[in-house]
């Protein structure tokens, strides 16, 4: 899921949330999810978004790593553009 908004706490700029990213066991280490991450952080960056962020579980983070993410607090990540 890749949910747009406008960031109204503070700059106002268009930011980009990650959701429910999952791809089946059997299907792991495919690229799929690479792929799939690389067409929502593209999509965001098309509307006008400054960054993707996204929460994930501590055992997910290396590889949200290998997507160019940087971790940005407590389990959160970010990837600007």
């Amino acid at each position: 899921t890749l949910l747009v908004r406008r960031n109204l706490a503070s700059t106002n700029e268009l930011s980009a949330h990650v959701e429910d990213v999952v791809v089946d066991s059997v299907t792991r280490g495919s690229g799929v999810g690479r792929h799939m991450i690389q067409a929502m952080c593209t999509i965001a960056s098309k509307c006008g978004c400054s960054e993707a962020i996204l929460n994930c579980k501590e055992h997910n983070m290396p590889f949200y790593a290998k997507c160019g993410f940087t971790p940005a607090g407590m389990s959160l990540f970010a990837v600007y553009f």
